[in-house]
């Protein structure tokens, strides 16, 4: 797109000024140096010089369906995985939830953006966030991740072409200690089926999971949503998708065709009675 169309869409929005602002601050560091606060859903965040801390500049509402499910499931004590924890709108919300006595352990793998992470929990004084730097998936080691702008949209790659190098981990070995977990939430931008092949002794112990679902990002790595869902059928969780705009959630299948441009998000749910009884939805 070029500058003219830009400058005419950005005249076109409904909050102009205020995105042109979150652009110039996002990509300049001027939000970073001059330590401007995102306030979302309660919570306050640094506005890095990320993608996704201009969007909640322009919208602090967006996403929110991630806050309200999240925030409605986890209730105190409970452990929580977040797996693709990025700058943390996942993360802190869930650490209240679960209290002091709670636990969440988050991965973020962007050496940059675990940074980012640490301070967004320091900066809402948690206590109860143990944060990994590093990729998650089927194998020990070291892989590729991209270096994007759009923070929210980097992913393991094969090519070491602008790209860093970052330590891989199965979820098994670190999460082994742990005799329950509540809720395990999973967004890798199409490396979903590796984590799971690498937690098959972790999915035991969890109750729910919340992911997210694209078979445009599948496709690079070689597989379908089927192939997903047919592994944590495998796991013993029944799959649902949320009816929408409603807290409903509706029963699929691993021969279910979720969109191929668009992400999904889906849930996986061992004990629905459990489920309707955290979150008040209707199952």
């Amino acid at each position: 797109m070029n500058l003219k169309r830009k400058a005419l869409e950005i005249l076109k929005d409904k909050h102009p000024i205020r995105r042109l602002s979150g652009a110039v601050v996002g990509r300049t560091g001027l939000g970073r140096l001059l330590k401007i606060k995102i306030n979302i859903q309660g919570d306050k965040y640094i506005f890095n010089p990320t993608a996704l801390c201009s969007l909640y500049w322009y919208d602090s509402t967006s996403r929110n369906e991630d806050h309200e499910f999240i925030s409605s499931f986890l209730k105190q004590d409970d452990v929580y995985l977040d797996v693709g924890a990025n700058m943390g709108v996942t993360v802190i919300p869930a650490a209240r939830s679960v209290g002091n006595k709670g636990r969440v352990i988050a991965f973020e793998p962007h050496p940059k953006i675990s940074t980012y992470l640490k301070e967004n929990v320091a900066l809402n004084k948690l206590n109860n966030v143990d944060i990994h730097n590093c990729a998650v998936g089927n194998q020990n080691g070291f892989i590729y991740f991209t270096n994007k702008f759009t923070d929210d949209m980097n992913q393991v790659s094969t090519s070491s072409a602008n790209n860093i190098k970052v330590p891989i981990v199965l979820l098994d070995d670190v999460v082994k200690d742990c005799s329950n977990i509540a809720l395990m939430k999973l967004d890798v931008e199409g490396y979903e089926k590796f984590v799971i092949e690498g937690a098959k002794e972790t999915l035991k112990k969890v109750d729910c999971i919340y992911f997210e679902v694209s078979d445009k990002n599948f496709e690079d790595f070689g597989y379908t949503s089927r192939d997903v869902f047919a592994l944590l059928e495998e796991c013993g969780f029944k799959l649902f998708k949320r009816e929408r705009d409603s807290k409903q959630l509706l029963p699929v299948d691993s021969q279910y065709k979720a969109s191929y441009e668009m992400y999904e998000n889906i849930f996986g749910v061992k004990n629905t009675a459990d489920f309707q009884k955290r979150t008040q939805w209707k199952v």
